[in-house]
C-alpha cells in the first residue's frame, strides 16, 4: 500500500495571479493524485491548465513527488510528464534535473563551491541572509533533502533554490550549448525575502515584469548560466554537482569542517576547473548577489562611471548587496568592476544621516570588501 503524505511543501506561490494561462500536455501515461490523495491514472495527451505558477512537493513512499496542480480538476501531475503546448524543442537531457525517476541531477548555486573550497561556511552571509549559527546549520538539512534546495530544471520551466522561477512558453535551440526561452519570471519583487521555516533566501529575480520575456540558457560543461535577454541582466549560474560535493557541504554547514580530498568539483566545457592547485582560479572580489561593505566613504552614483551624478556618499562600513556587475576598469591601480548595489539596513552617509534601505546606485567594486 502506498504511503502518501500530501504535506504540500509549497515551493512558490505568486503574490499576484498571472494574467497568462499556462497549458501543458501530458507526454506519457503515468500515475498522479487527486486533491483527495487518491491515486489516478493520467493519460498521455491530457491537457493540464494552470492560471498561476504553483509547484508542489509531496512525499510518496518517502520520495519527493514534484508536481503541478491542474486548475480544472485539482489533480496533481508530475512535472516530469509535462511539455509545452505548440513547442517541439526540448532542453538537452544533461541539464534536466527532475525526471520520472526523481532528482537525477543536483544543481546548486555556483557560489556554494566557493564556500566549500574556502572551508568557511560564514561566506554564505555574503550572498544570503543567514544571520546566526542555527540558520547556517539549517542549510545542511536542506542539502540533505531534494526539496526545496536543488534547482528544478524541466522542459516547462526552472525553479531556483530560493523559490524564484521562470515558466517557459517556448524553447528555441540556438546551438548545442545555447537555448533561448520565452517565459515569465516570478520573483519576490514585492517582498525581497523568501521565508522558509528556519532561514531566508534573497530573491535573484528582483524586477519581475509578470510578462513574457526572453531568457538565455548557456551550458558550459557542468555549469548552466541563466540570463534575462530582455533586460540584459544575469540571473544566476547553477553548478551540477555529485554527492561528494553535497556530502562535504553538509559536513561544512553542520559541523564546520570538511574533507576535500575526494571531492569532485565541476568542470567547464574546456575541462578547466575553477578549484585546483590550492587556490580559487579566476575568483573575483565582486560577484552578483554578494553582500559587501564599504571600505572608506564611497560615492553612490547614478551610473557606472566617475562622471555620473552622485546620489549620496556612503559611510565606511555600509553594507551593500551587489545586484549587477558593470564594466571593468582600473581606478587608483585597482582592477575591478563597477557594480550596481542595493544599500542595506542601518546605512548612513558620511555625515551620519540615514540612507533609506533599498536605495540603488552604482559604485566601484574595488572599494568594497
Amino acid at each position: 500500500m502506498k504511503k502518501i503524505i500530501f504535506i504540500t511543501i509549497l515551493i512558490f506561490i505568486n503574490y499576484c495571479f498571472s494574467a497568462h494561462t499556462f497549458e501543458y500536455r501530458v507526454i506519457k501515461d503515468n500515475v498522479g493524485y487527486s486533491k483527495n490523495e487518491r491515486e489516478l491514472k493520467i493519460k498521455k495527451g491530457a491537457i493540464i491548465s494552470s492560471d498561476h505558477s504553483v509547484i508542489y512537493g509531496n512525499i510518496v513512499d518517502d520520495n519527493y513527488f514534484m508536481c503541478m496542480q491542474d486548475a480544472n480538476t485539482g489533480n496533481f501531475i508530475s512535472l516530469a510528464y509535462l511539455e509545452l503546448m505548440q513547442c517541439n524543442t526540448k532542453l538537452p537531457e544533461k541539464i534536466i534535473t527532475y525526471t520520472e525517476k526523481g532528482f537525477e541531477k543536483k544543481a546548486i548555486p555556483a557560489y556554494f563551491l566557493d564556500i566549500l573550497y574556502s572551508k568557511n561556511r560564514n561566506i554564505l552571509e555574503e550572498y544570503e541572509v543567514i544571520d546566526n549559527l542555527y540558520r547556517i546549520q539549517a542549510v545542511a538539512s536542506y542539502l540533505n533533502n531534494d526539496i526545496p534546495f536543488y534547482a528544478i530544471v524541466t522542459n516547462i520551466g526552472i525553479e531556483l533554490h530560493n523559490s524564484d522561477e521562470i515558466d517557459f512558453t517556448n524553447i528555441e535551440k540556438k546551438s548545442d550549448e545555447v537555448y533561448e526561452c520565452d517565459g515569465i519570471a516570478f520573483g519576490l519583487s514585492d517582498n525581497p525575502l523568501s521565508s522558509y521555516e528556519t532561514f531566508q533566501w534573497y530573491s535573484v529575480i528582483i524586477d519581475s515584469k509578470r510578462q513574457i520575456e526572453k531568457f538565455t540558457l548557456k551550458i558550459d560543461g557542468d555549469y548552466l548560466s541563466i540570463d534575462n535577454k530582455t533586460t540584459g541582466k544575469h540571473i544566476i549560474t547553477l553548478a551540477y554537482v555529485d554527492d561528494t560535493v553535497i556530502k562535504e557541504l553538509c559536513n561544512l554547514f553542520e559541523n564546520n569542517q570538511c574533507n576535500l580530498s575526494k571531492v569532485k568539483f565541476p568542470r567547464h566545457a574546456d575541462n578547466s576547473c575553477d578549484y585546483e592547485n590550492g587556490k580559487i582560479v579566476n575568483n573575483k572580489n565582486v560577484a552578483q548577489h554578494k553582500r559587501m561593505k564599504v571600505k572608506e566613504n564611497l560615492k553612490l552614483r547614478s551610473g557606472e562611471a566617475s562622471s555620473t551624478q552622485v546620489l549620496t556618499v556612503m559611510s565606511a562600513g555600509t553594507t551593500v548587496r551587489i545586484l549587477e556587475l558593470g564594466k571593468a576598469e582600473i581606478i587608483d591601480g585597482i582592477s575591478s568592476n563597477w557594480v550596481k548595489v542595493e544599500v542595506q539596513f542601518d546605512a548612513t552617509d558620511r555625515n551620519g544621516n540615514p540612507i533609506k534601505p533599498g536605495t540603488v546606485g552604482w559604485c566601484f567594486g574595488g572599494f568594497l570588501e
